[in-house]
């Protein structure tokens, strides 16, 4: 998608913004089991419940290289070669401008980096 397109479409939650505004909706019983994926602590431990994980509880996308580590998420989205040796439960995300380094207990403060970089007129980095 564009991102001049999508920079103008208002932030919302997708029942507000559309469900409940059509009328041409139907609801049909289900049984699923849901989640909302709203941190890298959410993201972890889906991907370890759908047997992403590794032997020593390690979820890892793109060029990772895994050392003594346990229990850490690593996401190399830039398609750079990250290595982790001797870490237990970090998330580490590299992408094309950025790296995020921290304790999969600290995660929810990625909150705090975000308001930061906003305030900061970094927004290009969100």
């Amino acid at each position: 998608m564009d991102p001049e397109l999508w920079s103008r479409v208002a932030p919302g939650v997708v029942e507000r913004l559309v469900l409940e505004r059509s009328s041409k909706l139907g609801v049909l019983p289900t049984a699923l089991e849901w989640s909302d994926l709203g941190s890298f602590l959410d993201l972890y431990q889906a991907a370890t419940a759908a047997g992403a994980a590794d032997g020593e509880g390690n979820v890892a996308r793109g060029e990772v290289l895994l050392a003594d580590s346990f229990g850490t998420l690593v996401d190399s989205a830039a398609g750079r070669l990250v290595v982790v040796v001797g870490a237990s439960g970090l998330v580490v995300v590299d992408t094309e401008d950025a790296v995020l380094v921290c304790p999969m207990e600290r995660v929810q403060e990625v909150s705090e980096v975000v308001a930061q970089l906003r305030r900061r007129g970094r927004a290009d980095l969100l």
